[in-house]
């Protein structure tokens, strides 16, 4: 067989054409005989048979007809003398080198010890910095079979490459990367593997040593990759299994470990892009190598290459996220050219291909993400990216590592909690996507991986949910004080292990409550808690509580006061209390230390006895109690009190005396001794089964059948009663009872159910009390009416007091937009840790709440905040897309503050400078509407660093001001229409028009294509009938079911109308003309014959006092 060069002439390719085998002036002058080996004696025997017309004869005529002589240059020249002596080598090895002076050495050695000698080397010393190229010259010196290439100018290893193999003349060519090696033996074997089966291609084994960062473990992981595979492949096999998706891309790209025909590999290389490729570009060289190749053999046997990870490109070294987006960005390049060579190409299997190199590369470049990336780093990192690869496909790769992630947990037997990586990286996934603009096959690929993840992580959640509550039975179990607290649903707990919830009623109501004791489990009589109430609780303890100290009861909303402390109570003999939360447990002593200290030493604990006259009520003993509920039957009571004579004679004394006395504690809670719980349990429920049997329930109310329930609490004080005077000699203790009125669970908020199809996520939040529900309902519906409905938005609402009725209404209008979600968050007990107040009075203070965001939503990098006075007519979506990368807020200058900074008095820039410390006061943003990058805000300040910045007294806008004096320089400025202020008492006359021009000029244009429109100031559309932009307000506060309300509040306000610029202060008056200037804002919004106009009338003739 010819060589490859031989071919290149003889299939009448022009001279020039080919000139690309130079070997170059200075090699030229360093040519010397070769050694002798058997390749010259393969060579000459080639040679021969292609002598002769068609053969050598047919060479000369090729060479003599399009290029004279004399006008060749001198090393093309030579190549050919070389060429047609017989002297071309069998291998040519092309070796980029940039910056591996430490290892150039070691791999050119590797080429002078091979036992096979027919190889010619081309180094490219690519503009190397270090000492690369003159390692190179000084080895090339001492053999002529080095050449080496000094480039002006750093270009890459794709352009050295292509330099290298403008002048190669081999007939296979070899690609050796400068810090790698080859075995001895490699080029022997492959010579005898290509002269038994000449392929286009042949695909070698490698060895992988780890360098660097690299583990063993990585190291071993690569080898076997690049060393499967097996057999003889042709071009469309070889693509498919290299770069199709449905190929499962189960053979690498690698350039090097190969060797390739050199006249194949010579127009593969003149048909690629003359443009810089780096990290990815063996992924699009090899694409293109394919195209021109026919065939690829695979001796993955010969163990030729040393390939030593962690040296080169591919590593385990930390990246900064600017470093890694500039990875990306590489990567990024080298898919765009396998997408347009495969476009240029017309071939199809071409275009799946670098379809298929695109998602690969893109899976590639995010496992670094993991692998090299800081954790704290990496929300920035995949923002970055998201820019460069698109962000389904990164949203994809992340939820596929996510996958990974929860499997290996899975596997390792490790919880999600121990590794919340991979939650945070899920969640990144979901955030990042962006499912308005994606693509068929991303989409498909996005859905798959989140679905994925997702069930894999819903596995470990279950799995550790279970275990948590194993290991909280088990904590239960093991404590001295048991102290059951009752409960038919979810309701807030303390943290104290003596404290022990137990859902009741569970054989009947249907559900099991997590992390909770079940009055259903073994013995038990959770059948009959519609009639026992809480004593089925009781009953369990019982049968199941038997190695505590102490067993005590109490209810989800009472509890007792385990303090030092005793608190002024109500009529009733109740300490009443607001939620469950830390500083309840702190006040009331409801940890485990204060609850043994206080019990320690007694054997019986109860509610206090309470003298029953002394209460609001008109009764003075248990019975007339008993008998005053309307829903209860004083015979009840009696036939009790009559089987307990029956069953136990000795107490007869003691039930008269407590049913005509005048004390009883109440809410059937104690604690007992364990052995003395035993006692009463098998005194008190024999006597309850008798009188279940003996009452006919048929026609009881609802509360009536809980007749037991009620007759037990009056049992427990018979048996007291009866201890005393037989002179058990019980210590007691009485302690206050604790009645929480809200002790509703305030769970972490997470990230919203999934959907599938996924759909991206826009989270805005919004801050309101209850006094404000008609307005953010208002703005919550304009955002919702024009924002975009292929993204769902997760609508949170942060509040500390907005009632159960407000919140169903609010929900009822969110539900009419299938794209938002509405939740509420009480935020409460965080912010009373602080001073809070504000220098405005229109400004509540939950405008403070906006730095709860970051901690509160820990799932989120990214989160809208906008004010509860706005209309929204822009999309939102828009807006969240901002890109805020590397800043902490996105947010428009306050043209207001701005105006200030101008005035002739300079009061407010000496604000700016001197007590918000701004560098350049213009540079002042409204917080009104804000997009936070909450992922950097996190690594900034803390919540209450932000919280403590924000109790500054001297500030005159609380939370404006510390946010601009905190976040100067890392601001990205929005477009001033997605906060437009409107014209309260003639702001933009009197101050907006004195701000920068520019400013200025950029607010006037942006006044009149609002996409925000915001009524910051003290007048309101609620409160005064000519305030700015009224008209637009109402449009949206019509779609509420708050408008009425709203009406309300204008009708009751003093209003303030504007006509042209007198301003004259209003009251409803008995009766509006048909000229007067309030029917112009009133009619349109209340039409004639209209419920709305006549709700106003009558809310005008209340106004007045005429109802």
């Amino acid at each position: 067989m010819a060589p490859p060069s031989l071919h290149c002439m003889m299939s009448l390719r022009p001279i020039m054409a080919w000139r690309s085998c130079a070997i170059g002036l200075k090699r030229a002058s360093r040519i010397a005989p070769a050694p002798p080996r058997a390749g010259l004696q393969r060579r000459a025997a080639t040679l021969d048979r292609h002598s002769g017309p068609s053969g050598y004869g047919r060479l000369r005529h090729v060479c003599a007809k399009p290029v004279r002589p004399a006008t060749m240059e001198p090393v093309t020249s030579l190549c050919l003398d070389r060429l047609l002596g017989g002297a071309m080598p069998r291998f040519s090895i092309v070796i980029p080198a940039y910056n591996v002076e430490a290892y150039l050495e070691q791999c050119l050695d590797s080429l002078l010890a091979q036992t096979f000698g027919d190889w010619e080397a081309v180094v490219v010393d690519d503009a190397s910095p270090d000492g690369s190229g003159a390692v190179a010259d000084r080895l090339a010196a001492s053999d002529p079979r080095i050449t080496v290439v000094h480039k002006a100018a750093n270009e890459g290893t794709h352009l050295a490459r292509r330099t290298g193999m403008e002048r190669c003349c081999g007939e296979y060519t070899v690609f050796l990367d400068g810090d790698d090696s080859l075995k001895p033996d490699c080029l022997a074997l492959l010579d005898e593997a290509l002269s038994a089966d000449p392929v286009d291609s042949i695909h070698y084994g490698l060895v992988a040593q780890a360098a660097g960062s690299t583990s063993d473990e990585a190291a071993k992981a690569f080898e076997r990759f690049n060393n499967e595979g097996e057999g003889t492949l042709a071009r469309q096999e070889l693509l498919t299994q290299v770069f199709f998706e449905r190929g499962g891309y189960r053979r690498d790209w690698r350039v090097t470990n190969h060797a390739y025909k050199t006249e194949a590999l010579k127009r593969a290389f003149e048909a690629m892009t003359p443009e810089r490729l780096d990290r990815a570009e063996d992924a699009y060289e090899y694409l293109v190598i394919c195209s021109v190749i026919e065939q690829e053999a695979t001796r993955n046997d010969i163990l030729g290459y040393v390939y030593n990870l962690g040296r080169g490109i591919i590593n385990y070294d930390r990246l900064t996220p600017e470093a890694y987006a500039s990875e990306a960005a590489q990567c990024q390049a080298c898919i765009d050219a396998s997408v347009d060579f495969a476009r240029m190409s017309g071939d199809e299997a071409l275009a799946e291909a670098a379809s298929g190199a695109k998602v690969k590369l893109a899976e590639i470049v995010t496992n670094d993400w993991q692998n090299r990336v800081a954790p704290e780093d990496q929300a920035k990192a995949a923002e970055l990216i998201a820019s460069v690869l698109g962000p389904n496909e990164v949203a994809a790769n992340l939820a596929r590592l996510a996958r990974d992630g929860a499997y290996r947990l899975w596997d390792t037997d490790v919880s999600l909690a121990d590794d919340p990586s991979v939650e945070r990286t899920f969640n990144l996934a979901l955030e990042l996507s962006d499912t308005a603009h994606v693509a068929d096959d991303a989409r498909a690929r996005l859905d798959a991986a989140v679905v994925a993840a997702a069930s894999h992580i819903g596995d470990l959640r279950r799995r550790d949910a279970e275990r948590a509550e194993r290991d909280l039975l088990a904590d239960y179990d093991a404590q001295k004080v048991r102290i059951l607290v009752s409960a038919h649903r979810d309701f807030a707990r303390f943290d104290a292990k003596s404290l022990q919830m137990i859902q009741v009623g569970c054989a009947v109501n249907g559900g099991r409550l997590p992390d909770m004791l079940h009055d259903d489990e073994g013995d038990n009589d959770s059948g009959l808690n519609k009639m026992l109430c809480e004593m089925t609780a009781q009953y369990w303890a019982w049968k199941h509580v038997t190695d505590a100290e102490y067993v005590g009861f109490c209810h989800y909303r009472r509890y007792f006061n385990f303090s030092d402390t005793r608190y002024e109570e109500n009529g009733w003999g109740e300490v009443m209390a607001g939620t469950i939360d830390e500083a309840a447990q702190r006040r009331f002593g409801l940890d485990d230390a204060s609850i043994a200290r206080a019990i320690e030493g007694y054997d019986i604990v109860t509610a206090p006895m309470q003298d029953i006259r002394s209460l609001p009520a008109p009764y003075t003993t248990p019975a007339e109690q008993y008998a005053d509920a309307p829903k209860l039957h004083i015979d009840d009571l009696i036939l009790c009190g009559e089987v307990v004579k029956e069953l136990h004679p000795d107490y007869a004394q003691d039930v008269d005396a407590y049913l005509n006395g005048h004390t009883s504690c109440f809410c059937n809670m104690y604690i007992m001794r364990t052995e003395l719980f035993r006692e009463y349990a098998e005194w008190v429920f024999p006597i309850l089964d008798r009188c279940i049997d003996a009452i006919d329930f048929s026609h009881y109310s609802v509360e009536g059948v809980r007749t037991p329930g009620h007759l037990a609490e009056r049992l427990l004080n018979i048996y007291l009663i009866h201890g005393e005077r037989v002179g058990r000699g019980w210590k007691t203790k009485e302690l206050q009872v604790v009645h929480f009125q809200d002790p509703a669970p305030r769970p972490a908020p997470r990230p919203l159910p999934l959907e599938t199809p996924v759909r991206s996520t826009i989270p805005v939040v919004f801050a309101a009390d209850n006094n404000y529900v008609p307005m953010v309902s208002t703005t919550i519906v304009s955002m919702l009416e024009n924002a975009d409905p292929a993204y769902r938005y997760d609508v949170i609402v942060l509040t500390s007091d907005i009632s159960g009725e407000n919140r169903a209404e609010m929900g009822a209008v969110v539900a009419r937009y299938p794209h938002a979600h509405l939740r509420f968050l009480d935020v409460a007990d965080i912010v009373e840790k602080y001073d809070l107040t504000t220098s405005n009075a229109h400004i509540s203070n939950e405008t403070y709440y906006r730095f709860l965001i970051q901690e509160l939503l820990p799932f989120y990098t990214k989160v809208l905040y906008l004010d509860s006075d706005l209309v929204v007519t822009g999309d939102v979506a828009e807006l969240y897309h901002t890109d805020v990368t590397g800043n902490l807020l996105a947010a428009a200058r306050d043209v207001d503050f701005l105006g200030n900074l101008n005035m002739p008095d300079g009061k407010r820039m000496a604000y700016a400078e001197d007590v918000l410390g701004m560098r350049d006061p213009y540079d002042y943003f409204q917080a009104g509407v804000l997009l936070l990058n909450t992922g950097e805000m996190r690594q900034f300040m803390s919540m209450e660093q932000w919280l403590e910045a924000a109790s500054d007294p001297t500030l005159i806008y609380n939370d404006q001001d510390v946010l601009n004096r905190c976040c100067e320089g890392r601001v990205t400025y929005l477009d001033n229409a997605w906060n437009v202020m409107i014209d309260c008492d003639g702001r933009i006359g009197r101050i907006f028009s004195f701000a920068p021009a520019p400013v200025f000029d950029a607010f006037l244009r942006a006044r009149g294509n609002a996409l925000v429109t915001h009524y910051a100031g003290f007048q309101k559309p609620w409160t005064m009938v000519g305030c700015d932009k009224a008209e637009l307000y109402w449009e949206y506060a019509r779609k509420t079911p708050f408008y009425e309300r709203l009406i309300a509040q204008l009708a009751a306000a003093v209003a303030h109308v504007d006509l042209g610029g007198k301003r004259i202060s209003w009251q409803p008056p008995k009766a509006i003309g048909e000229n007067n200037p309030i029917r112009k804002l009133v009619d349109p919004i209340m039409p004639y014959g209209t419920r709305r106009r006549e709700v106003m009338k009558s809310i005008g003739r209340t106004v007045r006092g005429l109802n």
